[in-house]
């Protein structure tokens, strides 16, 4: 994992997958005023690792081309809180440079895909 906030990249993982996937400086500068938890170095990187590299589990994303990373952080009774990391696929295949590009990363307690009858495709 490479982790760097004065570059472009801000963070650079491979996940479970095999793939290369980026956060790029534009992206995160753009999401962090959303999810204020892309400013602790606990979530971003730590936790936006482990969601790609260890994820509890993966669905499809509500758009085209995307994924959606889910880490459980922690379960108390009925409560559960997950780190969700949505992934871009499209250039997952690319010759020249396969990686995969996230579009944001924030904390949730519910998994919004399964209202869209989307099904887990991957458990850890």
């Amino acid at each position: 994992m490479k982790f760097s906030p004065n570059s472009g990249i801000v963070l650079e993982v491979t996940d479970i997958y095999g793939t290369v996937v980026r956060f790029e400086k534009k992206n995160y500068d753009k999401h962090k005023q959303y999810h204020p938890e892309l400013r602790q170095k606990q979530f971003c990187p730590g936790q936006i690792a482990m969601a790609l590299e260890k994820p509890t589990f993966v669905i499809k994303g509500n758009n085209p081309d995307t994924l959606c990373y889910y880490l459980e952080l922690f379960r108390i009774r009925d409560i559960i809180k997950y780190a969700k990391v949505v992934v871009r696929e499209a250039d997952r295949l690319d010759k020249s440079d396969p990686h995969c590009i996230i579009k944001t990363a924030f904390k949730t307690d519910h998994v919004q895909e399964l209202s869209y009858g989307f099904k887990p495709m991957h458990y850890n």
